[in-house]
């Protein structure tokens, strides 16, 4: 089934970029093609982005594991960045001729995305273990620090991770989420570098997914990477003035 619907956004894509050339097909009454018709009628979009996106999405299908930080990294790209790639595309004719180019921003939104993809899967860890009966943890780093997937599901089930396997699981979320903070620290450098008189603020405005990123890595670290912390399930109060802060200053 879910290769059904894989095929059906694939065909739908497709249909669109050709009707936009002049031949058959279209949108249908799918509300979501509708409004990317309409996107194409007044901007650009790359076909393959959006093709991107159905393609990673279809390889995680039955939620095979990864097996390396850089398989987990390469979904965030697959995934998140290609959002940003087509926002910003969506976004260029809002913007001066002294914008930034669109590659400089694909860099940014690249590692930010790669950021949230790794970030995505640390904070879906426990419903992943406790409905799905899965570990998303990348096997390469669980096998470094001696954590075995069906000890976490098996002590998760009874009860609550303890012991040495609390302890190996808070070590293998450590290095997960070090991985993403690398890949946000780098977007904050190459942000830095655009410089903030030229990035305006429809330029900016899908950055700003990088905002509760931050603050969900920051909350780890302050639950010792703990990924079923109760107080991770807390909503961050200060999430609106941070948006708002970074949305004025154009910092992530």
């Amino acid at each position: 089934m879910g290769r059904i619907r894989m095929q059906f956004w694939r065909d739908t894509v497709n249909r669109l970029f050709e009707g936009r050339r002049g031949g058959t097909g279209g949108a249908g009454e799918e509300p979501v093609g509708v409004l990317l018709a309409h996107v194409l009628e007044t901007t650009g979009l790359s076909r393959g982005f959006l093709l991107k996106m159905v393609a990673t999405r279809e390889g995680r299908l039955g939620d095979p594991p990864f097996a390396d930080l850089e398989q987990v990294a390469a979904y965030g790209e697959g995934t998140y960045s290609q959002l940003l790639y087509l926002t910003a595309e969506s976004l260029a004719g809002q913007v001066g001729a002294d914008a930034p180019s669109l590659v400089a921003l694909d860099h940014v939104s690249s590692h930010v995305g790669k950021a949230l993809g790794i970030a995505t899967v640390l904070r879906g860890l426990p419903v992943f273990v406790g409905r799905h009966r899965q570990v998303p943890l990348p096997l390469d780093v669980c096998l470094a620090h001696g954590l075995r997937h069906e000890d976490v599901l098996r002590e998760a089930g009874a009860g609550g991770v303890s012991g040495a396997t609390q302890a190996a699981l808070e070590n293998v979320v450590f290095d997960v989420a070090t991985h993403a903070n690398d890949h946000l620290i780098t977007a904050r450098t190459m942000l830095r570098e655009l410089g903030d008189r030229r990035l305006t603020d429809a330029w900016f405005a899908p950055l700003l997914a990088a905002v509760p990123l931050a603050l969900q890595l920051e909350r780890l670290e302050a639950a010792n990477f703990d990924p079923f912390s109760p107080r991770l399930r807390r909503r961050e109060w200060t999430l609106p003035w941070r948006a708002y802060r970074a949305y004025q200053t154009k910092t992530i």
